[in-house]
């Protein structure tokens, strides 16, 4: 339940309101290890939250986003965005926003910033679509999964399951409390809502906390400027159809002049820079340039409306029509919707493959960590929605043959004709 908060107040006072509610929580962690730490060598150099920080970017978990698509293909001849640089793309920006609301506590910030990707699932949101279709018992979501992930899976003392973080660092992965019984789209698993639940009421913490709403208005930034920068890279669009979109649309229309005023500023920097050699150097920096533009107004447009952190007057518009926008002119590229249907077939084969009982006897074609046959479809779920794009493939491949990749469009009858 929300607190009653000063009415008025500025984006400063809320967050620094906000951020004493979590002071008491900083340096605690689950209570089934006693609240403490049962690392024997710990770091007398570091604090707590700097020790949270070291274990999720020093994780599996983490590393593995290098090969898990954002938007793009990844292993493409182009150093293209992937799951990781996203996530470091979003701590950087969460960190610029909590020195802007004078938070004491940034590192936290930057800690669920590097997390909040590491429940994805390969190839993409379809990946996560695909998971969450496939049982009738089991639900996924890839939010819910970064949550279990860093609670329950990723290893770091023989003594406990997960990362044993601070409740602070726990709650600030949050960014749906609810259930699926709540919500069927987004949510916490229910033995993880449950735990969530118990230790909010007892410490009375508000989520989404201040950590989580900046998390999660780093992410939309980022998405919105960084992921429009590879999208100008692959030739989905250009710079003109997409002021022209915003300029017709009857959603972002109003955010329109807000566009092209930064991208006349990009190009006037742009222009003044240095002499180019070409036009593709003049463009590389523009674009750049655009990118950082867009990244500096939305940070700048922050402020609180309705007990939460929002963007300041049409700048709400400006971030979801790039976002919109992007999206759609990926979701037609031919490319990748091949890839994304690949990646539906191996995730079903490979569930397929796991879960048939007599195939999978005694469960010894799962790592070891996954072999519990009390939770085997939930085990099936962790295992692949953890591995990277190629390391899907590499598997299926083990199973089905090196060429069962080769067709991706499998006929529903034999019987079909072709009407000249």
């Amino acid at each position: 339940m929300k607190k009653n908060r000063q009415i008025g107040k500025t984006l400063i006072e809320y967050a620094k309101e906000r951020e004493n509610e979590l002071f008491e929580i900083s340096n605690i962690r689950i209570e089934k290890n006693e609240g403490k730490d049962l690392d024997s060598r710990v770091s007398k150099a570091r604090d707590n939250q700097e020790r949270d920080y070291a274990r999720i970017l020093y994780s599996s978990s983490f590393r593995r986003l290098q090969g898990k698509m954002q938007l793009f293909i990844p292993y493409t001849n182009r150093f293209n965005r992937n799951r990781l640089t996203h996530s470091l793309e979003v701590a950087q920006i969460a960190r610029v926003i909590a020195k802007k609301l004078e938070l004491d506590d940034i590192t936290t910030v930057q800690s669920v910033s590097l997390a909040h990707d590491i429940g994805h699932p390969p190839f993409g949101h379809s990946g996560e679509k695909i998971l969450n279709s496939l049982s009738h018992k089991i639900r996924f979501e890839g939010n819910a999964q970064t949550f279990r992930i860093l609670n329950h899976l990723e290893e770091k003392h023989y003594s406990f399951n997960g990362l044993n973080l601070t409740l602070r660092t726990l709650f600030g992965i949050v960014k749906y409390f609810q259930n699926y019984e709540m919500n069927q789209d987004k949510f916490l698993y229910d033995e993880d809502y449950t735990l969530v639940k118990e230790y909010a009421d007892k410490y009375n913490i508000t989520l989404k906390t201040i950590d989580a709403e900046i998390m999660d208005i780093a992410d939309e930034i980022a998405y919105a400027a960084h992921d429009l920068e590879d999208a100008f890279y692959f030739k989905w669009f250009t710079i003109d159809e997409l002021l022209y979109e915003f300029k017709i649309s009857k959603e972002y229309s109003i955010a329109h002049s807000i566009l092209n005023d930064i991208v006349e500023q990009a190009k006037e920097f742009a222009s003044k820079a240095y002499t180019y050699n070409s036009s593709e150097e003049y463009m590389i920096l523009f674009k750049k340039e655009l990118t950082s533009r867009i990244v500096d107004s939305l940070v700048s447009s922050i402020c609180v409306k309705d007990d939460k952190l929002a963007y300041s007057d049409d700048y709400d518009l400006l971030s979801e029509g790039l976002k919109r926008l992007t999206y759609s002119a990926v979701s037609r590229s031919p490319i990748n919707k091949q890839y994304e249907l690949k990646g539906e077939k191996i995730i079903k084969g490979l569930y397929n493959v796991y879960m048939d009982k007599e195939f999978n006897k005694d469960m010894y074609l799962l790592p070891k960590e996954y072999r519990d046959e009390n939770e085997w479809e939930r085990n099936v779920f962790d295992y692949i929605s953890g591995m990277m794009d190629e390391y899907a493939i590499l598997k299926y491949k083990e199973f089905y043959g090196n060429n069962s990749l080769s067709n991706i469009y499998e006929p529903k009858s034999s019987n079909l004709k072709v009407v000249i």
